[in-house]
């Protein structure tokens, strides 16, 4: 993963290469005031899902944002039929929070979304 944001806008993307090529994108948006940030992170290559990569970078942005930007808590939100990523989440040491009710509307209809976070003092004791 390499650094593509810019320190002074608060939001750090990422790309995510495998064997040379980008797969997918993981990103941070501080909140400096509230020592917070909101997680974002995806692997576009659907052959390449399941094999540990969203995981993997999840790790490692976690561990960028509290131990270089000392941040207090890092948070997202999944869409609550994406098991897998759940899975990852919580395997990454974030815990569910709460649930934003038919919060999007997709061709399908209404979806929910799964409120998650993870605190430093969380992440210290892992």
């Amino acid at each position: 993963m390499e650094d593509r944001g810019r320190r002074d806008s608060g939001a750090y993307r990422w790309a995510i290469e495998c064997d040379g090529h980008c797969i997918g994108s993981a990103g941070l948006v501080v909140d400096p005031d509230q020592h917070c940030a909101s997680y974002t992170v995806g692997v576009f290559v659907a052959a390449l899902r399941g094999r540990g990569l969203g995981r993997e970078a999840t790790r490692l942005v976690i561990a960028w944002g509290f131990g270089v930007l000392g941040l207090h808590r890092i948070q997202l939100e999944v869409l609550a039929t994406n098991g897998r990523a759940i899975s990852c989440y919580l395997a990454c040491g974030f815990r569910q929070e709460g649930v934003r009710r038919e919060a999007q509307l997709y061709p399908d209809g209404w979806k929910d979304f799964i409120v998650m976070g993870v605190l430093q003092s969380e992440y210290v004791s892992r």
